[in-house]
């Protein structure tokens, strides 16, 4: 079974604490959902991320897998993000996986969900990387190593 690595995307491999001004204050409004989309451009890449992915993309499958939601301009943004911080493009060897459009689910189901859909059974995921407590249970409940990335 082939190697993979999970990533988070914000927080994780971004430092997203640019987006937290613009942060909705009700969870379950999408149009102030929307309204952050304009500003993952602004999320700069960690260098620690960047040096893991690098060691590990010859051998493994990355997947960063976000609870960014898949509409309008978010894919494109987000992968020339990635692909200009790691000067690679996405190949075989990595994937960016996102939340459905519309689908307001929090994130561990989410994350549950894509993992299930497209890694599971599939892979073997030697570890996983996020930041928030919630994601972490689902992959220990996977039995996946994770660690929890509090900067």
């Amino acid at each position: 079974m082939e190697r993979a690595v999970i990533l988070d995307l914000d927080n994780v491999f971004f430092n997203s604490s640019c987006l937290e001004k613009y942060l909705p204050k009700n969870k379950d409004n999408v149009e102030e959902w929307d309204e952050i989309a304009k500003y993952y451009k602004d999320c700069s890449p960690n260098s620690w991320c960047i040096d893991f992915v690098l060691k590990y993309v010859s051998t493994h499958t990355i997947f960063f897998i976000t609870s960014r939601e898949d509409k309008g301009d978010t894919r494109y943004i987000t992968t020339k993000s990635i692909t200009e911080a790691l000067g690679l493009n996405f190949d075989r060897r990595i994937k960016l996986l996102m939340r459905d459009g519309g689908n307001m689910d929090d994130s561990h189901v989410v994350k549950r969900n894509l993992y299930k859909k497209h890694i599971k059974g599939q892979f073997k995921v030697d570890i996983c990387i996020d930041d928030e407590l919630k994601n972490a249970e689902v992959w220990k409940e996977e039995n996946i190593t994770s660690l929890l990335n509090l900067i």
